[in-house]
C-alpha cells in the first residue's frame, strides 16, 4: 500500500508524454518496461503518447540495444553496452524537471 501511494505521487508533466515514454523505457534498457506499462495511467501518462513512444523506442533504442548486448556477450565485454547505459541514465537525472512535476 506505501508503494503504491509512492507511484500515484510521481506526476508527468503533460506537455512531453511522449518524449518521456520514449527517455524512460530507453533509461531502464527495457528492465523497467512493464513497471512503466503496468504504471503509466497511475503516474499521469496517456494511452497514445504511452503506446507511440513506446513503439518509437522499440524501433530506435531497443533493437540497436540488442544488437549491441550480443556483440559485448560476443566479445565478453560489458564495456560496449555499460556507457550506454551510463549516459541514458545520466541524461534522466539531468533532465527529471522536465518529465516529472
Amino acid at each position: 500500500e506505501k508503494l503504491l501511494t509512492k507511484i500515484k505521487a510521481v506526476k508527468l508533466k503533460s506537455g512531453n508524454q511522449f518524449e518521456a515514454a520514449f527517455v524512460l523505457r530507453t533509461a531502464s534498457g527495457g528492465a523497467l518496461s512493464d513497471t512503466l506499462a503496468w504504471g503509466a495511467s497511475l503516474i499521469g501518462l496517456r494511452y497514445w503518447p504511452y503506446l507511440l513512444g513506446h513503439l518509437a523506442n522499440h524501433v530506435l533504442a531497443t533493437l540497436p540495444l540488442f544488437v549491441l548486448v550480443g556483440w559485448s556477450v560476443k566479445l565478453n565485454s560489458w564495456l560496449l553496452i555499460g556507457p550506454v547505459m551510463l549516459i541514458a541514465w545520466l541524461l534522466v537525472w539531468k533532465f527529471k524537471g522536465r518529465y516529472f512535476e
